[in-house]
C-alpha cells in the first residue's frame, strides 16, 4: 500500500489533468469567435468568474497561507493564464455594449485589495491624533 502523501500527490495530479481539460473546454467557442470576429450571443461572465476563482485558489495555495499546495498553485496559475487569454479575446471581438464598463473599476478594486493585504500589518490602529481621549470620526446627530 502507499502512504498518504503519495496517494495525495497521485490524486492531485489526476485532479490537475482534469482541471486542465476543463480550462481548455471553451477553446471551440473562442475559435468560433476568432473566425467570425464577433462574440455574437456569448457572454464573458463565466470566463471572468473562472479567472477570479483561479486567482483566489492561487492565493490560497501560496506557502504563507497553506503549506504543501504546489499542485493547487500550478494548475490555477495555468488556468489563470488561459482565462486571461479568453477574456482578452472576448474583449477584442466584443462590441462596445458588451465590454464589463466596470472593468477598470474592478481592476482598481483588485489593486486596492492587494495593497490592503500588503500593508495591513503596518497600519497603526490606535488613533495617534486622539490625545485628549475624544473619539475621532463622524458622529450623526439624533435630530
Amino acid at each position: 500500500m502507499t502512504d498518504t502523501a503519495t496517494a495525495r500527490t497521485i490524486i492531485g495530479i489526476i485532479g490537475n489533468v482534469i482541471s486542465f481539460l476543463l480550462f481548455l473546454s471553451p477553446v471551440p467557442t473562442f475559435v468560433k469567435i476568432i473566425k467570425e470576429k464577433a462574440v455574437k450571443d456569448f457572454k464573458s461572465d463565466p470566463y471572468v468568474a473562472t479567472l477570479l476563482n483561479c486567482a483566489m485558489w492561487i492565493f490560497y495555495g501560496l506557502p504563507f497561507i497553506t503549506h504543501n499546495n504546489t499542485l493547487v498553485v500550478t494548475i490555477n496559475g495555468i488556468g489563470f493564464a488561459i482565462e486571461c487569454i479568453y477574456v482578452a479575446i472576448f474583449f477584442i471581438f466584443s462590441p462596445g455594449k458588451k465590454k464589463l464598463p466596470n472593468g477598470l473599476g474592478a481592476l482598481s478594486g483588485l489593486i486596492q485589495l492587494i495593497l490592503y493585504g500588503v500593508y495591513y500589518r503596518s497600519t497603526k490602529w490606535d488613533d495617534a491624533n486622539d490625545v485628549r481621549g475624544e473619539r475621532s470620526g463622524v458622529e450623526l446627530s439624533s435630530a
